[in-house]
């Protein structure tokens, strides 16, 4: 995902962790993640809706236990390659994908992926940057 952000727009570089020394955030750690949709309860249907936001929205998440394994398709994906958050009243929805999860020293940890068949879920997963980590380094020559 791209996004234009205005010239005096002041944001801080996100880092990759370091290549020999990858590791998974532990349990409790407070993670953040980037989307740009908005699950809301209609008061009057008691229905969860779906909008898009026309601002990046972000939010703020305690890393927790996936006890599951995911089969997406003719992919697989263990619980080794899985980082899952959790917080009372954030999820994360379709379109969010592609988000980075970062912690607070700016170091990207994860990118949001869209598990199951729900519009909007809780926990939200995000697949490990550690799995592709050595691959990241050689692609980018870094």
């Amino acid at each position: 995902m791209l996004l234009k952000l205005d010239d005096n727009a002041v944001h801080p570089y996100a880092t990759l962790p370091s290549t020999n020394n990858c590791v998974k955030p532990k349990n409790s750690q407070i993670i953040r993640f980037a989307g740009l949709k908005i699950s809301t309860i209609n008061q009057n249907t008691k229905k969860e809706e779906i909008n898009d936001s026309d601002k990046l929205l972000c939010g703020e998440l305690d890393v927790t236990d996936c006890n599951l394994d995911y089969n997406i398709g003719n992919n697989f994906y263990n619980h080794l390659m899985i980082i899952c958050g959790k917080r009372k009243d954030v999820d994360a929805c379709q379109g969010d994908s592609g988000g980075g999860m970062l912690d607070n020293a700016n170091v990207l940890h994860g990118v949001l992926v869209t598990i199951g068949s729900k519009v909007c879920q809780s926990p939200v997963h995000f697949m490990d940057i550690c799995s592709y980590r050595t691959w990241i380094s050689k692609i980018t020559n870094n």
